[in-house]
């Protein structure tokens, strides 16, 4: 190595100000996890206008939204939507790492972890993030 030594650019993520219970850390490695499992068993939702046609069908899970939504507007409504059907949202803080855990490519700005059965792979994955999302949101 030189004397010299390039700095590392870190790069901070645009968080919303609306992006109130923010997950982090632990739990937040945890929702992620969930959401690869849940994404191999396609019990998945992704997208606004998905989650929200789900919600309106009366399937049950939690949300996760992506912090660095810009506008905002975009998902605004959806954490009123969310506590008007008793449904536990938090906020991730990237979308980019939200939609690659989904397995796709495409950043995700929501996703709808839906609710497993009993016997399913990642039910003790769900009941963990489930308790800490609970947690953490007073809004609820």
């Amino acid at each position: 190595m030189s004397d010299t030594e390039a700095p590392t650019a870190t790069t901070t993520l645009y968080v919303s100000p609306i992006a109130d219970p923010l997950m982090g850390g632990k739990l937040n490695a945890r929702a992620m996890k969930l959401v690869k499992k849940a994404a191999t068993t396609k019990s998945l939702r992704r997208g606004v206008p998905e989650v929200l046609k789900a919600i309106r069908k009366g399937q049950k899970g939690m949300i996760l939204l992506a912090a660095d939504v810009y506008p905002v507007d975009v998902i605004a409504h959806v954490p009123a939507y969310c506590e008007k059907n008793g449904i536990p949202y938090a906020y991730v803080p990237s979308r980019q790492a939200l939609g690659t855990a989904c397995q796709t490519k495409r950043a995700a700005s929501v996703v709808l972890v839906i609710q497993p059965k009993d016997d399913s792979t990642y039910t003790k994955t769900y009941e963990q993030v489930h308790k800490g999302i609970l947690a953490i949101n007073p809004y609820l």
